[in-house]
């Protein structure tokens, strides 16, 4: 009996295990050979002097005054200098994915004593020593990138971390990490940094080149940040205190010390490094480049007082960022959320709309929800979606590639290189931000934020939290979702407004968020998308109607786009992305000892807690969303293409007629469908 009991217990586990792959099939993305519906090439052209970027009226334009919006990636370490066989490859890839601008991130941060390594612009010589390799290469990759129609934003102090016995500078060694916030105070750090910034720029020919979009100063990091991460009095030692202490005593000049007064001496510092560095950029490279000093959170509202005289501000975020609870960046020992924006309320969104200062263009350099989420499907898409709401001007993925391992047939960490279930939506999420297909909101609440608000926060330690700030002082941050939010630091008072209640509709009619349903919904003319849990209800997306398979998981990310520029009801090629999670071979399993966390199970044999979240050489598994959908169309017929890995059709089908339109079936072995009309 036990036994008969046992064989039960086995079949229907196997048939359990059955189902269960059933649901995923083999896709990778051949990103070289990308063409027809799925390639957006055609929305860039060689730049000229006709294309230099500067700031006008709140907003980039180019030399003929046209507003431009960036919808760009980050390389980072040695991603940075490909080989020269690779760099104009590189380059047409990341046309096709719509992108034009690549933030170069992390040049400085890893020395190389070997130059012909190439992971650093810097050698292992005294500060700043100059990889006339990675130079050289650097240089033929940016002109790779201009004849493609790609910017760049060059990122000067992000890792570079100050060695007392090379660069005569005080001890005690090791330095904090990055020497954070030594380098933004501290004399000699600043010279240092003023002469990395004149030789890079001489170095890589970039005056007046249109190519150079904006400059980032300091990555992550103020002295106002410091201070409110309780990190001054570790770091600021010996002889570097001495250095702060003498400069402090001479900005209070006699006058007592108080709360205030030390936070404007701290912005005073900010403000003296970041416009010393200004002015070596302005007198290198050009007059008018934008430039932006760090990101808003890393300082708090204090910042845009420290930034008053530069160009336009920036920042970062992350939905579900890796935790490593015992060492750090162990790639068998880390554990994420498996979070959603659409279930927890997009409040890191919202946080981001009240960091934007009135009259500034606004960037968020870097965001991300690493793999393996499998909600990261929605990330791009509703963020775009956002962002064009909110009129912003950048938005940076974090990260296309941290190496020069370009053919990488899976996920890796951050990178979109390989991840399939980003990489889907991609171009289609830049072609909406990138040509307005969504319209800005069309009334915009200035955010009264006067000083003494700033400095409230600023002791309060909200830098990280200005939705709830707001909040908690009478604006309900939900106003986002239906307008344009701007600070307004001259205002004398603070904002009130009417609560709005959900679900948040945008006052263009183009965007909704519906809290109580977990679900966020584009409704434009030329795109409509569906993002959250759905289940298996219809939701209604502009003319589509989507109905998930019962053996679907439950959560959506479905996007349509018009192709021929007409409405998506009169749309004769349109193209739909409906991607799932993706997944190696391994499990997806609670970390051990929680109910909470999540990590991928460890290979068979180790005795770490999870198995590496890098999968490079492995064509991932896609999560299939089947899903029924209607169309409302005026047209006669309709053919549904799925596209293979390069984006050509593969044997269509007709979809089925019906009064209203068509009824249509996506349960191909892919992401990808284009719609054609006869």
């Amino acid at each position: 009996m036990r036994g008969f009991v046992f064989m039960i217990f086995l079949l229907v586990a196997a048939a359990a295990a059955a189902q269960d792959q059933a649901r995923w099939f083999p896709f990778s993305i051949d990103q070289d050979g990308i063409s027809g519906a799925a390639d957006f090439s055609h929305l860039n052209k060689p730049l000229t002097s006709a294309d230099r970027i500067s700031v006008r009226n709140g907003h980039f334009v180019n030399t003929r005054g046209e507003r431009i919006r960036f919808w760009g990636v980050n390389l980072a370490f040695s991603a940075n200098f490909p080989e020269p066989k690779d760099a104009p490859r590189i380059a047409k890839r990341l046309r096709r994915l719509g992108v034009n601008l690549v933030r170069l991130h992390h040049m400085d941060t890893s020395p190389d004593a070997d130059p012909s390594t190439c992971r650093s612009i810097l050698t292992t010589g005294p500060y700043p020593t100059f990889n006339p390799i990675a130079m050289a290469r650097l240089r033929a990759f940016l002109s790779a990138l201009k004849a493609e129609g790609i910017y760049v934003n060059l990122n000067l102090h992000v890792g570079y971390l100050f060695r007392p016995d090379v660069d005569q500078v005080p001890g005690p060694a090791p330095l904090p990490t990055h020497s954070k916030p030594l380098h933004i105070f501290y004399p000699r750090m600043i010279d240092l940094q003023c002469e990395f910034t004149k030789k890079l720029i001489e170095g890589l020919r970039l005056r007046n080149d249109p190519v150079l979009a904006m400059v980032e100063i300091n990555n992550e990091t103020s002295l106002l940040f410091s201070h409110q991460a309780r990190q001054l009095e570790k770091f600021v030692i010996g002889e570097y205190k001495t250095e702060f202490d003498r400069q402090k005593s001479s900005f209070l000049n006699g006058r007592a010390e108080t709360e205030e007064l030390f936070l404007d001496f701290l912005v005073d510092r900010d403000r003296a490094y970041l416009n010393r560095m200004r002015d070596v950029v302005r007198a290198t490279a050009s007059k008018t480049v934008p430039i932006a000093g760090t990101q808003v959170e890393f300082g708090g509202p204090l910042s845009f007082d420290s930034h008053d005289g530069l160009d336009y501000h920036d920042d970062h975020f992350y939905t579900d960022h890796y935790n490593f609870p015992n060492r750090r960046w162990d790639g068998r020992d880390w554990r994420i959320r498996d979070s959603s924006g659409a279930a927890s309320g997009y409040l890191v969104y919202l946080h981001k709309a009240f960091a934007r200062q009135a009259g500034k263009p606004y960037t968020v350099s870097e965001f991300n929800s690493a793999f393996p989420n499998r909600q990261a499907a929605e990330v791009d898409p509703t963020f775009a979606a956002f962002a064009a709401l909110q009129d912003w001007d950048g938005l940076m993925h974090f990260a296309y590639e941290h190496s020069r391992d370009w053919d990488r047939k899976g996920p890796s960490g951050f990178n979109l290189n390989g991840d399939v279930t980003k990489l889907a939506a991609f171009a289609q999420t830049g072609w909406i931000f990138r040509t307005g297909a969504l319209e800005p909101a069309r009334h915009e609440i200035k955010v009264g934020m006067p000083k003494d608000l700033r400095l409230k926060a600023t002791v309060e330690r909200q830098q990280f939290a200005l939705a709830k700030f707001f909040e908690n002082n009478g604006l309900n941050p939900n106003v986002a979702f239906q307008h344009r939010v701007a600070i307004d630091t001259s205002a004398p008072a603070p904002t009130q407004a009417a609560a709005p209640l959900p679900p948040y509709r945008a006052d263009t009619g183009e965007m909704t968020y519906d809290p109580k349903r977990r679900l966020y919904l584009i409704s434009a003319v030329k795109a409509a998308g569906a993002f959250g849990f759905a289940g298996h209800d219809p939701v209604q997306a502009g003319p589509f109607e989507y109905r998930l398979d019962p053996s679907g998981r439950g959560f959506i990310a479905f996007l349509a786009t018009s192709l021929d520029g007409k409405p998506l009801a009169s749309s004769e090629r349109m193209l739909i992305t409906n991607p799932g999670a993706t997944r190696g071979t391994t499990e997806f399993i609670h970390y051990p000892g929680t109910t909470d966390w999540w990590t991928l199970a460890p290979e068979p044999g180790s005795n770490k807690p999870s198995g590496p979240y890098s999968i490079p050489q492995t064509v991932p598994l896609m999560e299939r969303n089947d899903a029924s959908i209607t169309l409302r169309s005026t047209a006669r017929t309709l053919t549904v293409y799925p596209l293979d890995s390069r984006g050509a059709r593969l044997a269509g089908t007709p979809a089925e007629k019906i009064p209203s339109g068509f009824r249509l079936r996506l349960a191909a072995a892919s992401p990808w469908y284009e719609l054609a009309v006869k």
